[in-house]
This record gives structure tokens, C-alpha cells and sequence, in this order.
């Protein structure tokens, strides 16, 4: 079979890296967002179980956790004239903004049982069209370039365009908030506008006042992220060119390739390490929505959304900064060196917000944003990067391109650790003590909220530190394997004559 492009061609175009990166503005706005909004809209405007929460997010990502390693075998195994990755990665992305939409759809009137369910329905067909954008998109991606600096550079764009949707993300909670205010305000006035058939629809709900207002805001704000969904990732498949031709490459076996992965100790390593730190991160966005309402703000849920997508925004900045800084800090370290540094000021940084969320001090949460965004933009920029060095590692041993199966099981361990918070973030909820629908906290649930920001995430990114200072590859060993791929290909590309 072909290897990777030779270096002549390493150098990618920089339309291209930006056509590949759109994707990655896509991803964050459908997964960050809907997690962002899922509980405060079904915990909070709902009035759904804390409980029931956890498992209405947890089941569909362990349904969509046992689709990965599916779909990233057919996309290695699928041959067509546009390429095995990009005719799922077009039809994956208006799946996926269906799914988007769909999701919070849900009526204020119903039960626990039929919110439950629907959660449940929707959550899964989103999820699973999620799984047919995202992993042929991420092979794709380790597919672009062979060479060890540029593959960093390549994840640069993705991480730019995806932290610039972080900062709007923040606010996601915030504008629901103010569109539900909007379309009550209009329908209660009632007065006649141009645009007034957008909000006619609503006019019942909106005028009963037991629907809270952002129940009716993200009936609006939900379909139009699902067209910033669409459009955003469809340049992936559009404008990019795979560079891959593996016709020779015989058919591959689920389980049989699968089982190869797994046994690449680089690749257990890396994703032990994701793992751990998806486990602490996820909880702090959410989280740091209740402390701003509740303990910052006494319940004030449109100065607390306020100032969470202010948090939002610092970090998103300190991310986009990040972006420009780890590629260049790369080519004076190594990429290890790098993400060690960033997780350790991740680290010191979470546990140091036991004072930086304060009351009458909003503003020292920044700090909390500024510096956990620098540290753990270089986890999420060099992981893909990590990964394209590991399929030359496994394509020296086993003689295969297997980008789509190591992109289908590093997303399935990731998915693995999202469900995981899914299923315990309800059980974290009631811990902590929030009555689901309430409007207030006690001091003790207040305490028991903070305590767990603080020392929760940060166990968990030590945790994944120990766990990567077991990685070995190096630039120089990454340099031997191609070379050593480089050798093979001219052998049979000699014996061929």
C-alpha cells in the first residue's frame, strides 16, 4: 500500500488547513453546546430530576460510544471516487444539525417520563450522526500531512476556529434567556411587527407564565446553532483533498483491527491520558454556571448566566492564544514536554478557584478561565497530533493505514469518559445538594459545589500526568519510524520494477 506523502508535499496549503478547521468551529458549537445547555434547560427550565439528568446524558453516549469503532472501520474500508472520508464527513454534517435541533424540542407540558424519553430519543439520533461527521473528519485530518511539526500546525487551525466558537458557546444559556424574554415581551405587548410570524408560533407557551423563559428561548436559538452547525462543517468535505490512496490496501476486520490498536502501548497511554483529563475538565463549565448563579449571584440566573459566559469567553481567548503558542513552543520542545507544562498550570490553576470565585469579586474567575485555557490548549491541539505519529508507529509494524480505526477507538475512549460524567453528574448534582428546579442553594451545597471544582478536576489532570510521563515517542523516534517507512515504500516500489 502507499505510505504518507513524501516531504515535498508535507507543506499544506493554508485554504485548506482552514477548510479543515472550519470542522473543528462545528464540533464545538454541536458537542460543547449541547452540553452546555442540556442540563440548565432540562434541570433548571424543565424542572427535570438531577438524577434522570444523568442517565437522559448518559445513554445516548453509550449507544453512540459503541458506534465509533463501526464507523471508523467502514470509513478505512470504504473506497469511492471523492474519497473514503469526505462523502460521510458531507453527509454526517446535515445529520448531525438535524439531530441538533431536534434535541431541546421537548414541550414544558410534559411529564418527567416523556421529557425522559424524548431526551433519550433525540440524544442518541444526534449522537449517532455525530459519530458519522466526526470520525471520518478526524482521519482525515491525521491524513493531511506526514511531516511532525506541520501535523501540530495542521491542529493549530482546527483548535483557532474551534476556540473562536468558544466564545459564544458561554453564552449560549445567556441568550436563551434574553430571545425567551423577547418573544414573551413581544406577545404580551401585542403589537404587530414584520417579523411577528417568527414569534406566533410560540404565543401560547409564551403567555403562560409556568413556562420558564428559557424553555421558550432555545426553541429558536437551537435551530439556528443547527444552520452554524451545517454550514461550518461542510468546507471539511468541500475543499480538502485526501492524499491517501489505499486501493491496494486489503479489507480490514473490525474486531481484528481494533485488537491491533489496542495493543499499541503509545496509543493506551495517550488515550489513558485523554481519559483522565476529559473526566475533570468536564465538570468545571457546567459547574461554574451553578456557582455563578447560586453562590456568586444568590440566584440571579441572568447575572450568573452573564458572568459564566464571561468565564466562557477568557478562556476561549486564552485557548486562541494558545493555538499560536504551542506549535511554536513545539519546534523549540517536544510535544510531551509541552503538554505536561500545560496540564500542570491546568492543575495548580483549578485548585486555586476555591478563592477565585467569590462573591462581589466576579471578576477574579477570569484568572481561573485565563490560565486553565492556556494549559489546556496544548491537550487539545497536540492529541490529534499524538495520534498521527502513533498510525505511523502502528504502519510500521502492521503495514496498514488505519487512521479511521484509531480515530474511531481514541474517540470511543473519550466518549468512554463523557459517559462516565454523564451517568455520575446527576448523582453529583443531588451531592452537592440542588434541588432540580429551585432557585436557590443552601450554604452547605454551596460549600460541597465549590470543594468539588476545586480538588475533583485537578486530582484528575495529575492523574493524567502520571499516566503520559510513560509516552516515548519522541521527535527523534517519530523521525526513525519514517524514515524506516520511507526505506520500505522505495524497497517494494524497486521490486515492483
Amino acid at each position: 500500500m502507499d505510505q504518507p506523502p513524501s516531504s515535498r508535499s508535507a507543506r499544506l496549503p493554508v485554504r485548506e488547513k482552514i477548510a479543515w478547521g472550519m470542522g473543528g468551529f462545528s464540533d464545538q458549537v454541536a458537542t460543547n453546546g449541547l452540553n452546555s445547555l442540556f442540563v440548565p434547560i432540562y434541570n433548571i427550565g424543565f424542572g427535570m430530576s438531577s438524577v434522570l439528568i444523568g442517565w437522559a446524558a448518559a445513554i445516548p453516549r453509550l449507544i453512540d460510544t459503541l458506534s465509533d469503532p463501526v464507523m471508523g472501520n467502514i470509513s478505512d474500508n470504504s473506497r469511492s471516487r471523492f474519497g473514503r472520508r469526505r462523502p460521510f464527513v458531507f453527509a454526517g454534517a446535515f445529520l448531525m444539525a438535524l439531530g441538533f435541533g431536534l434535541s431541546y424540542m421537548a414541550s414544558p407540558y410534559w411529564g418527567s417520563a416523556a421529557l425522559f424519553a424524548f431526551a433519550v430519543a433525540t440524544g442518541t439520533f444526534f449522537y449517532l450522526m455525530y459519530t458519522i461527521f466526526s470520525v471520518p473528519y478526524n482521519a482525515l485530518g491525521l491524513e493531511l500531512t506526514s511531516d511532525y511539526d506541520e501535523r501540530a500546525d495542521v491542529q493549530k487551525y482546527r483548535m483557532i476556529l474551534a476556540s473562536a466558537a468558544s466564545f459564544g458557546v458561554p453564552w449560549l444559556y445567556k441568550i436563551c434567556l434574553s430571545t425567551g424574554e423577547l418573544v414573551r415581551g413581544y406577545i404580551e405587548s401585542g403589537k404587530s411587527a414584520w417579523y411577528g410570524f417568527v414569534f406566533q408560533p410560540m404565543a401560547q407557551m409564551a403567555a403562560d407564565d409556568s413556562v420558564k423563559i428559557e424553555v421558550l428561548g432555545i426553541r429558536y436559538v437551537a435551530w439556528a446553532l443547527a444552520v452554524v452547525v451545517l454550514l461550518t462543517a461542510l468546507p471539511a468535505a468541500l475543499f480538502t483533498r485526501e492524499r491517501l490512496k489505499v486501493h491496494d490496501q486489503a479489507q480490514l476486520h473490525l474486531l481484528h483491527s481494533g485488537k491491533l490498536a489496542m495493543q499499541n502501548r503509545s496509543f493506551r497511554i495517550l488515550c489513558l491520558m485523554m481519559f483522565f483529563v476529559i473526566a475533570g475538565m468536564s465538570f468545571i463549565g457546567v459547574l461554574a454556571t451553578y456557582a455563578n448563579i447560586f453562590y456568586l449571584f444568590g440566584g440571579d440566573k441572568s447575572a450568573g448566566a452573564t458572568w459564566t459566559g464571561f468565564y466562557g469567553t477568557a478562556q476561549g481567548i486564552a485557548s486562541l492564544a494558545g493555538t499560536f503558542a504551542v506549535p511554536l513552543l513545539v519546534r523549540r520542545f517536544d510535544k510531551k514536554t509541552v503538554i505536561m507544562s500545560g496540564m500542570a498550570l491546568a492543575a495548580v490553576t483549578i485548585v486555586c478557584s476555591w478563592f477565585l470565585f467569590r462573591p462581589g469579586w466576579p471578576a477574579l474567575q477570569l484568572i481561573l478561565a485565563l490560565f486553565v485555557g492556556a494549559g489546556m490548549s496544548a491537550v487539545w491541539l497536540l492529541g490529534g497530533s499524538f495520534l498521527a505519529d502513533i498510525c505511523d508507529e502502528d504502519d510500521l509494524q502492521h503495514g496498514y493505514r488505519r487512521e479511521g480505526i484509531f480515530s474511531a477507538f481514541y474517540g470511543f475512549i473519550i466518549k468512554l469518559a463523557f459517559t462516565g460524567i454523564a451517568f455520575t453528574f446527576g448523582y453529583v448534582l443531588a451531592f452537592i445538594g440542588y434541588d432540580a428546579g429551585s432557585d436557590s442553594m443552601t450554604p452547605q451545597a454551596l460549600t460541597r459545589l465549590r470543594l468539588f471544582i476545586a480538588l475533583f478536576p485537578s486530582a484528575c489532570i495529575v492523574a493524567a500526568m502520571i499516566a503520559f510521563s510513560r509516552y516515548r515517542l519522541s521527535r527523534a523516534r517519530v523521525r526513525e519510524i519514517q524514515e524506516a517507512l520511507a526505506a520500505r515504500r522505495a524497497s517494494r516500489e524497486r521490486g515492483a520494477l
